[in-house]
């Protein structure tokens, strides 16, 4: 072999070598460890920490799904939202229960430069129906590239009989799956949730929450990432309602720097 040749053939080598391990690195990388202050991103292999402040940002967003109707993006943007959370389905895998404007919404939010994020409404009763519905999910939002968490929506109704251990290692399981497809996951659930039905020390610092609490407060009664503040709101560029999100983490900047996402 020529001296050309193998200078060819071992850049080559060196380049798969490079995406290899970068693909690697990008999936199931990091356990997350999660307090009031900000969250700790560590590396399985090395234990080395990459940390995150909570509070450095306030940014203001709203989620939505087919029941918000139209959505005018570039006059939601021009009124001051800065990120959008989008359903993308519900349930078990079934091409009926993908949101039916979830590809539009996220196409047109991305081109006027709206960053998103989405979750997955629950109708989970098991481990297994969690970890479908996590496949189910992933499935919906390979194609994009996510600056936002993916979040678990459980709140219906169909859950509430499993609560305590099972509801806690479906929320698990979800996000776990998540975590290993190379995702940033979070959970959505609001107070009583929290209290009653899953076990909120096990959770909360293991995992991102995006909180749901609606009273007339200045602070979250739970610390989290994203608070979901005010419910069935009228904005400008909505066509019907969305609910109103403060979000406290720079996701963009993280979910970059962690190459999660499609990132």
């Amino acid at each position: 072999m020529n001296k050309k040749r193998f200078l060819s053939v071992w850049i080559l080598l060196l380049g798969l070598a490079f995406a290899y391990v970068h693909a690697e690195n990008t999936v199931n990388e990091y356990d997350f460890e999660y307090s009031a202050e900000g969250f700790s991103a560590v590396l399985k292999v090395s234990g080395e920490k990459k940390y995150y402040s909570r509070g450095n940002v306030k940014k203001k967003g709203i989620d939505i799904s087919s029941w918000s109707g139209d959505i005018d993006w570039k006059k939601l943007k021009e009124s001051g939202i800065e990120f959008v959370m989008i359903r993308e389905g519900y349930g078990l895998p079934n091409p009926r229960q993908v949101d039916k404007r979830f590809h539009k919404n996220i196409k047109e939010a991305q081109e006027n430069g709206i960053p998103c994020g989405v979750y997955h409404y629950s109708y989970a009763t098991s481990v297994d129906e969690a970890i479908k519905e996590a496949e189910f999910c992933i499935s919906n939002i390979k194609s994009y590239n996510l600056e936002y968490p993916i979040a678990f929506d459980i709140e219906d109704k169909s859950a509430e009989k499993c609560r305590g251990r099972e509801a806690t290692d479906m929320c698990k399981a979800f996000c776990d799956k998540l975590r290993e497809a190379g995702y940033y996951a979070t959970i959505y659930a609001n107070k009583n949730w929290i209290k009653y039905f899953l076990f909120e020390e096990e959770l909360l610092t293991r995992y991102d929450l995006w909180y749901a609490q609606w009273k007339n407060i200045d602070v979250p009664d739970y610390w989290c990432g994203m608070w979901q503040k005010e419910n069935d709101q009228k904005i400008d560029g909505v066509q019907w309602s969305a609910d109103i999100n403060e979000c406290y983490y720079d996701y963009s900047e993280i979910i970059r720097d962690l190459h999660l996402n499609g990132f």
